[in-house]
C-alpha cells in the first residue's frame, strides 16, 4: 500500500483533497500524519517516485499511476491538468516498465522492449526546456516517448534518474550517460554546443569510472541519483589493472614511452644552467690600450687605472683620467699598459 504525508497542495499526496478541513486556514494544507492512499489499494504497489508537484507509481502488473500537478505534461495523460488521485497513465498500458522516476517538470521511465533481453529503453515525457526529454527538438511532450539515442547505439539501460535540470542513466555495462542542463557542472562532462547553449538533448557519455584517475582507481557505476545541479553515484569496488601495471601495458602496446633513468633530464638541466650562467657571467679578459699615465695632482698615482663603476675615473688615485698625461712612469719603458677589463659577456 502507499501512504503519503506533508503538504497537500496540487493533489501531490494522490488522497483525493488539497486541503483538510475543520483546522486552521494556515494549517489546511498540512497533511503531518501518514495518510492511505486509497485508489491504489487493491494494486501490488512495486515502487514509487517523487517529483516537486507530483508523483509516480508502478505495480506488479507494470501499470504507471501518476497524480498531483500536471503542467507541462509532467503526468503523461495527453494534457496539462491535474489529478488529485492516481491515474494510470494509459500510453503506457501493455508495456513491460521496470523502473519510474519524477524531476521537477518532466518524468521518465524504463521499459523493457526487444531486441533487449537484459535491460531496456528510457521514455520521458513533461516539460524539457533544458534538454531533459533527450528527444531532440521536442520541448513538451504530453505523453511518453522513447529516447531513440539509446536505441540507435544499441545501449541497454537498466538504471535511470531524474533531476531538476537534468537526468541520468546506467546502462547494462554500467556505463553512465546524462543529458539536460550542465549548469554548475551537473553532467559531470563537456557540452558541445556550436550555439553556446550550457545544456544539451543529446545523452553523452560520463568517463572516469572503471578506471585509474589521479593515480587512483575508480569503480564502475553501481547506483547515479540526480538533484538540482548536482549528481551523485556509488560504485563498485576498482578492479582493473594497478598504475604500474598500466603504464606497462600502454608501453608494450606503443602509446607511452619508457620513462629514463632521469640522467636524460638532469643533463639538459645542468646545460640549461650553464648557459643560463655563461649568459650572466662576466668574463675577465687582457687587452693592451694606450692610456693616459701619471697624475698631475697626486705622485703616489701608479698610472691611470680604468674604473669599472666609475666611468673617467682613476680606480688607484681617484682623479679624472684628463688629469693624467700620457708621461709613463720613471721605471715604465713602454707606454702601454696591461689592465684587466671585466666585460658582460651578454653585451
Amino acid at each position: 500500500r502507499v501512504y503519503t504525508w506533508g503538504h497537500g497542495g496540487e493533489g501531490r499526496l494522490g488522497v483525493g483533497q488539497c486541503e483538510r478541513i475543520g483546522v486552521p486556514d494556515r494549517e489546511k494544507c498540512y497533511f503531518p500524519t501518514p495518510a492511505l492512499v486509497s485508489s491504489l489499494s487493491n494494486v501490488k504497489i512495486r515502487q514509487v517516485s517523487c517529483g516537486a508537484l507530483h508523483s509516480l507509481a508502478l505495480d506488479a502488473e507494470k501499470v504507471v499511476y501518476s497524480w498531483g500537478c500536471g503542467n507541462g505534461g509532467r503526468l503523461g495523460h495527453g494534457d496539462a491538468l491535474g489529478c488529485a488521485r492516481p491515474r494510470a497513465v494509459e500510453k503506457l498500458r501493455g508495456e513491460a516498465v521496470v523502473q519510474v522516476a519524477c524531476g521537477t517538470w518532466h518524468s521518465a521511465c524504463l521499459v523493457m522492449w526487444a531486441p533487449f533481453t537484459v535491460g531496456g529503453v528510457v521514455y520521458t515525457w513533461g516539460s524539457g526546456y533544458h534538454g531533459q526529454l533527450a528527444q531532440l527538438d521536442i520541448q513538451v511532450a504530453l505523453e511518453p516517448a522513447p529516447v531513440e539515442y539509446f536505441l540507435d547505439f544499441h545501449l541497454p539501460v537498466r538504471l535511470i534518474a531524474c533531476g531538476t535540470y537534468h537526468c541520468a542513466a546506467l546502462t547494462i555495462e554500467k556505463e553512465l550517460y546524462t543529458w539536460g542542463s550542465n549548469m554548475h557542472g551537473s553532467l559531470g562532462r563537456l557540452v558541445d554546443d556550436e550555439d553556446g547553449n550550457d545544456f544539451t538533448p543529446l545523452p553523452g557519455h560520463v568517463g572516469g569510472f572503471g578506471a585509474i584517475v589521479g593515480e587512483i582507481g575508480r569503480g564502475l557505476v553501481r547506483s547515479v541519483a540526480c538533484g538540482r545541479f548536482f549528481t551523485v553515484v556509488c560504485t563498485y569496488s576498482y578492479e582493473g589493472p594497478t598504475l604500474e601495471m598500466a603504464e606497462r601495458i600502454m608501453e608494450d602496446m606503443g602509446l607511452r614511452k619508457p620513462e629514463n633513468d632521469g640522467k636524460d633530464e638532469e643533463r639538459e638541466k645542468d646545460a640549461q644552467k650553464e648557459e643560463r650562467e655563461k649568459s650572466i657571467s662576466i668574463s675577465v679578459s687582457e687587452e693592451r690600450v694606450l692610456v693616459p699615465f701619471r697624475c698631475s695632482k697626486c705622485d703616489h698615482c701608479t698610472g691611470y687605472q680604468l674604473n669599472l663603476l666609475r666611468a673617467g675615473i682613476c680606480q688607484s688615485c681617484g682623479h679624472h683620467k684628463l688629469l693624467h698625461t700620457l708621461e709613463p712612469p720613471p721605471n715604465d719603458t713602454t707606454q702601454t699598459q696591461i689592465v684587466k677589463v671585466a666585460a658582460n659577456a651578454a653585451i
